[in-house]
């Protein structure tokens, strides 16, 4: 009985944590153009998929998906996108407010129009585009939570290249689908400052070398 107990607690304290936390990544390609000191205007669209409500059953709990899934992730998106300098972000009601002028949709804009005629639409030099990949609640047993993975890159408007993209997943226990949503943005933005700043050192560091060359030309 004694060594019964004494795996039950091995099974919770080790490996329950590591169910419940399996799962979280973020992975983000991004070019030297990515570190921009000059202020670019970036809109962010709704982000495809997953954009139909549905319930399953499952042996020992059930899931639900999100609805609304790319409206509330691009929300999210955009509002990390403020707090790193140099991106100056439409407003997602002002976004609707100029499509609505002209009478379009967010999901006919991301189908039948090109990036420039985006970017001319919108008055923007680059839009963030995407999919989300899954976002539904779940129930299994005692446990429960939220999953959530979506991909996304930031496009020139005028030359039509990623100037970065990432993909987020992770896996938020207890709580409610928002909560996954923020979990997700904070490791985006924890993981995209580090890589900008790489950028930025990379950057500055072959401006120093290139400066050197120059300077012992002119010499």
């Amino acid at each position: 009985m004694k060594k019964f107990f004494f795996w039950l607690f091995f099974l919770a304290a080790f490996l329950i944590p590591v169910y419940l936390h399996a799962g979280d990544s973020v992975m983000i390609n991004m070019s030297a153009s990515a570190y921009n000191p000059e202020t670019i205007k970036v809109a962010v669209l709704n982000l495809e998929g997953n954009t139909e409500r549905y319930e399953s059953e499952l042996p020992g709990g059930k899931t639900w998906r999100v609805d609304n899934a790319g409206e509330l992730v691009a929300d999210g998106v955009a509002s990390m996108l403020l707090s790193f300098p140099g991106y100056e972000v439409i407003e997602r009601d002002q976004l609707k407010h100029i499509l609505e002028e002209q009478d379009l949709q967010m999901t006919d804009v991301i189908k039948n129009k090109s990036v420039q005629e985006v970017g001319n639409i919108l008055g923007c030099d680059a839009v963030v585009l995407g999919n989300v990949v899954e976002y539904f609640a779940w129930q299994e047993f005692v446990f429960w939570g939220t999953d959530l993975s979506f991909n996304i890159r930031l496009v020139d408007v005028k030359t039509g290249t990623v100037i970065w993209s990432a993909s987020v997943s992770v896996r938020k226990n207890s709580g409610n689908a928002g909560a996954a949503l923020i979990k997700a943005c904070t490791l985006l933005k924890k993981d995209m400052g580090k890589r900008f700043e790489d950028v930025k050192k990379k950057r500055d560091s072959r401006n120093r070398v290139s400066d050197g060359k120059v300077r012992k030309k002119k010499n």
